[in-house]
This record gives structure tokens, C-alpha cells and sequence, in this order.
């Protein structure tokens, strides 16, 4: 038997290269279950909207704006490398002042086998975060919603 679980937040915000990468934007706790069979991402967000490579602009080439998730240590960062690894769900749109909504999916099956191995790892109780990044000066990661749907096993 499956369950769903949803977790979202509205707030804008603004990451960039000095805001302090290990600061999730949202957070969630796995529920009590066997495994973390699916997780969709729902994510609403645009860069800085330009940029010197108009080449570029309105491709995902060279975006230095994205997200990641990864587990958030419970000991004050001191967590076991596995702990540490994030994955990354989705880049912005390169040079892109509108926002763009991306809805990415994974499967613990059909996953890359890094993040299906990291998916079945996830157990009852641990925190997960979902971090925007941004790299180089006059990057700007422009966040609007994220929302996260868990379905697991129990």
C-alpha cells in the first residue's frame, strides 16, 4: 500500500553566490514507511535575467542557477559523506527574468541508480532539504514556491 505526502512553501527569496549554501529553502521529515517509492518536485523560479552569453539566453546551457536536495544533517553538520551528497533536480532557464515552472519526477525504479540508491536509502525521520544555489557574482537563484509530493510505501 502507498501513501502521498505533501509539503510545499510560497516565498520568495533570493540566493546567490554568498548566501549560505547550506541553507535549505524547504524542509521535510520522511514519514513512517517501508521506502520513498516516488518524489515530484514542483518548482516556480527565474535567474537574474540576463547575462553576458546571449547565446545562451533561454537554454539551460550554462545556467549557474539551480536546485539541489540532499539529507540536512541532524549534528551540526558533521554528517557521514553520504549524508552530505545532494542531488541536483533542476537548472533555471539561462537569462531568464520571467519565471518558469519545472516539474521533475523520480522514481526509485527508473531514477539514475545514484538517485534511486540515494531514494531507497531515505529513512523514517530524516530531514531532507531542498537548496537553491547560484554561482558567480550577478548570479541570482529568484525563488517563488517549491513543493515536494512524497509517495511511500508503508
Amino acid at each position: 500500500m502507498s501513501e502521498d505526502h505533501s509539503y510545499s512553501k510560497l516565498e520568495n527569496a533570493e540566493y546567490d553566490q554568498h548566501r549560505n549554501p547550506d541553507e535549505a529553502y524547504l524542509t521535510f521529515t520522511i514519514p513512517q514507511c517501508q521506502h520513498v517509492r516516488h518524489i515530484t518536485f514542483d518548482i516556480s523560479s527565474h535567474d537574474q535575467g540576463w547575462s553576458n552569453y546571449r547565446h545562451q539566453w533561454g537554454t539551460y546551457e550554462d545556467s549557474h542557477t539551480w536546485f539541489e536536495v540532499g539529507v540536512v544533517p541532524t549534528d551540526g553538520g558533521n554528517g557521514s559523506p553520504a549524508d552530505a551528497t545532494r542531488h541536483v533536480i533542476q537548472r533555471n532557464v539561462h537569462a531568464r527574468r520571467q519565471t518558469t515552472n519545472h516539474i521533475v519526477s523520480w522514481d526509485d525504479e527508473s531514477a539514475s541508480t545514484e538517485v534511486g540508491e540515494w531514494m531507497k536509502a531515505l529513512k523514517p525521520g530524516t530531514t531532507v532539504g531542498v537548496f537553491a544555489r547560484a554561482l558567480y557574482p550577478g548570479w541570482v537563484n529568484h525563488v517563488e514556491r517549491v513543493a515536494v509530493r512524497l509517495e511511500t510505501l508503508v
